[in-house]
């Protein structure tokens, strides 16, 4: 249940960790009504009325009968991410963030289904929110997009690039991704879920590709490149610029493209061969 809505129906209750506890359902100040605010389950251990759910506790709260006891918990609808055709003319507005101030769409490698989406809620205080919404199929055989996770292993953002190019370039985060591809001829890649999701990506598509990893400027950053490394032993990593702020990446990047290359083949882990992918960039 909703904090903000119990103190508006409860305006003397107070919250104890994930309980609020009030003195009885006329709200007057003690703690024998506690609620649950994670499973929704309410109980007043003075009277021994009991229920499950916002609604039953405001008409409880009125002297409406409620059941004595909470009603038993229903099976919760299993829902398993799937592949589907792409994500369009949805409305993409989350319960709690409203709508995304950016969206980015996983496709598969030919082009023509979609993974889902992530999309991208700022919020006033510079903190974000990064959820992905994705084709999910039920026990019926339905298929609905929902606010929920990838399927583990989670794809690569950018597969319908690759085509039969030999390098891909990996950087953290789709916004970096988008940002670094005018730098670049070969794919840039990214992954969902930041720096420290690495371990659950599935790499198979690039297994066999020249990789090279650009990592953000910081310690999660670099982290991020040697799991990365770890997952594809081929992968080679571009050290990001020291005298840049903590954080910096390609998406901050206001460099020439020659001057990016010409960073990138000076810092790389074994520059000749980013010399031959990128002589045509």
């Amino acid at each position: 249940m909703n904090e903000h809505l119990l103190r508006s129906l409860f305006p003397h209750g107070k919250r104890r960790g994930s309980e609020y506890l009030v003195g009885d359902l006329a709200g007057n100040p003690g703690e024998s009504l506690k609620i649950n605010m994670n499973k929704g389950v309410w109980c007043d251990f003075s009277t021994g009325q009991a229920g499950r759910g916002y609604a039953s506790l405001v008409r409880a709260s009125k002297g409406l009968v409620v059941a004595d006891t909470p009603p038993p918990e229903r099976k919760r609808e299993e829902w398993i991410p799937c592949i589907a055709k792409p994500l369009s003319n949805v409305t993409l507005e989350h319960y709690k963030y409203g709508f995304p101030s950016q969206v980015w769409q996983y496709m598969t490698q030919d082009g023509k289904r979609s993974y889902g989406v992530v999309c991208r809620f700022d919020h006033g205080d510079g903190k974000k929110d990064v959820i992905p919404f994705v084709p999910c199929t039920n026990s019926f055989g339905q298929v609905y997009g929902r606010w929920h996770g990838f399927a583990k292993p989670r794809p690569l953002y950018g597969l319908q690039k690759i085509g039969d190019s030999e390098s891909v370039l990996l950087v953290e985060g789709e916004k970096t991704a988008d940002a670094a591809q005018k730098f670049f001829s070969m794919p840039v890649l990214s992954w969902p879920g930041g720096s420290n999701a690495v371990r659950h990506v599935d790499f198979s598509p690039i297994q066999h590709k020249r990789v090279f990893v650009w990592p953000d400027n910081d310690e999660a950053g670099m982290k991020a490149a040697q799991a990365i490394r770890r997952a594809l032993p081929q992968a080679r990593i571009i050290r990001p610029p020291a005298d840049m702020p903590k954080g910096w990446d390609l998406a901050d990047c206001d460099w020439s493209k020659e001057r990016v290359l010409e960073y990138a083949i000076g810092n790389l882990f074994t520059p000749s061969r980013l010399t031959r992918s990128c002589q045509h960039a």
